[in-house]
Order: C-alpha cells, then structure tokens, then sequence
C-alpha cells in the first residue's frame, strides 16, 4: 500500500490520562540519537511518560517522572546538544511558571527556571541551539532569552536580552533557521496575527495579518520545491492561512471548517497535504493543490489540540493526535 495520507486510519489509543491543554506541543514525538522512536507526554498527575514507540506490537514505557512540576505540563520540547552529545527535553508548565531541561539519556534535570515572569503566564517555549553553538538559548513567549551555556553548572539562568515587539499575550514561540540565509528567525502567535522576528537584528520581521482571527498557537515553516519558503497555520474561521514567510504576502486561504470551528493543530504531511483539526473535534486531511478538505475522521470526543507525525521504521508514516479527551491517538498507514 502506497504512503498515501488518504489511506490513513485510526489504530489505537496510547493513552487515555493525558493531561491536554489548548496549545499545540502538549507530546513530543521524535527519533533520538539512540535511534529510539520516543513519544513524551504529560499525565493528570503532573507526571511526565517517555514511551518507545518503535516496536509496534510492544510500545514499551521506559521512565516515568513522577511529579516533574508542581502543576499540570503544558508545553514540550525536544532538541539534540551536539555540544554534549545528548538529547534534551523541555518541559514547561504555565500554572508555576516553571521550565526544565532534562537529559533524556538519565532522566536527570539540568536546567530549572523558576517564576519565569512575574506577571501572567509563560505559554511556550523552545530551544535556539545551532552546531556552531553561536545561539544557545531558551527562547520564552514573553521574549525572555535565558542563557544555557552553562546548563550543567550551577549557576541562576539569567535572561541575556530581550526582542523589540510590541505584543504581551504570545500564545506560541517558535524557531526557524534559513539555511540559504544563514540566519534564525522567531515566530510567535498572538491573538491578532502570526509574527516573525529576525533574530540577529532583534527585530520585527514580518507580520503575517488576517482579519479578526484569534487564538493563533502554531505555524509551520516549509521550503516548497518552488523554492519558496512558506509560513502555514490554521486560525479561528476554520481557514488555513499560507503566506511567503519573506515577503509576508498571502498565497493562499483554504476553507478547512466553519466560521468557529478554532482550527488549532496542524501538521504538514508533505508539500501537497496537511491536517489540521480543532474544537469541532475532526481531524482533517487538506489537499493543498486542490485547496479543499478531501478526508474527515472523527475518533477524538472533544478538541484536537496537537497533530504530529513521522517516519516509522515498520508502520511507514504515522500521525499522532492529542485531544482534550485527555487520549493521544496513534494513526497509520500500514497494519502491523
């Protein structure tokens, strides 16, 4: 059976106590440098799950961190220090304002900041690691860039500077790197607009504006073979909105749902599909070429929050979904 999204189906349940929350990266899913298949989530019980997700026939789950934080864990992150040869995950809980850093290969954590900003909520968080090391920092949605050149030692985490912007209420932060440019820029979400910051200057980017969308809590960044770089994310309408991530132009508006439906997850399949899904609880398969909704599934009780997916070594590519069901849904192509 050929790799096609539309053969896609739901096959299990890994999960039925995960805590959710209305934010995309509520699991990681990745392949570590063990070349273990690793889901990460977080469970009612403000514990965090590590599950090995490689053997189909026995998903098996190798820790358990009782209690990580002293509320519910919201926000997840994953990025390998080439550095220290080591894989490193981020946890974030927004109800204690708190972020760890833990080394996967012992579950030890090397990094606690604490009482990260004083008034409100930090919602997101991620990595800003590159191999030369040039950037290695926590990257905050309130614009705080916390230095982890010395993340083993024990020394306070200080925040080093701070980005120009004139938002107060990111409901996501996130990275990415031109190669072709050889610079990192930051996109944030926020209640109005998708927005991009070029990070050695310290400023404004782009402004990716739609009309009165809200709740914007995930972009993707995607070089299409047209060579050009596109910024991805859903919004409130039920539209997936598509722009030129350099010139900030629209490209393309795709009706995905109603007017309400608060399209929150997305995840790009390839250049030519995508799924997205949100609070009227339907996961989505978009044929970008033909601009339309082409497949619905409908196994999540309430709002889908979080879509990923990846390469399986025997299932091929798998789509993993978390929804406000509190359950993470495992979904293939291939039955092993």
């Amino acid at each position: 059976m050929q790799e096609f999204p539309e053969n896609i189906h739901y096959k299990l349940d890994i999960s039925k106590d995960s805590y959710s929350c209305t934010y995309d990266n509520t699991f990681l899913l990745f392949k570590s440098s063990q070349e273990i298949l690793h889901l990460i989530y977080s469970t009612l019980n403000r514990s965090i799950i590590s599950y090995n997700i490689s053997n189909p026939k026995n998903f098996q789950i190798l820790t358990e961190i009782k209690k990580a934080h002293n509320d519910y864990i919201d926000n997840f992150r994953h990025e390998f220090d080439s550095k220290n040869n080591r894989d490193l995950i981020l946890s974030l809980s927004s109800g204690d304002n708190n972020i760890k850093i833990w080394n996967l290969k012992n579950w030890s954590c090397v990094f606690d900041i604490k009482n990260i900003y004083k008034i409100g909520t930090v919602l997101s968080s991620c990595f800003l690691l590159d191999e030369k090391f040039n950037y290695n920092y926590i990257v905050t949605c309130n614009f705080f860039m916390y230095n982890i050149k010395l993340i083993d030692l024990s020394q306070t985490p200080k925040n080093d500077f701070e980005i120009e912007n004139d938002i107060n209420t990111n409901l996501f932060i996130d990275k990415y790197y031109d190669k072709d440019k050889n610079n990192y820029y930051i996109i944030t979400g926020n209640n109005w607009n998708v927005n991009s910051y070029d990070l050695n200057k310290r400023i404004l980017y782009h402004k990716y504006e739609t009309s009165r969308s809200t709740n914007h809590k995930t972009a993707h960044v995607f070089k299409s073979s047209d060579n050009i770089t596109k910024i991805f994310f859903p919004c409130k309408e039920g539209y997936l909105l598509i722009f030129n991530f350099h010139t900030g132009e629209m490209i393309e508006k795709i009706l995905c749902g109603n007017d309400g439906d608060n399209l929150i997850g997305l995840c790009l399949w390839n250049e030519k599909y995508a799924f997205t899904a949100g609070k009227n609880k339907i996961l989505k398969l978009v044929n970008l070429n033909k601009k339309e909704v082409i497949k619905e599934f409908k196994e999540h009780k309430q709002l889908i929050c979080s879509i990923k997916n990846i390469k399986h070594d025997s299932l091929g590519q798998i789509i993993i979904t978390h929804g406000l069901d509190n359950k993470i849904k495992l979904w293939t192509i291939k039955s092993e």
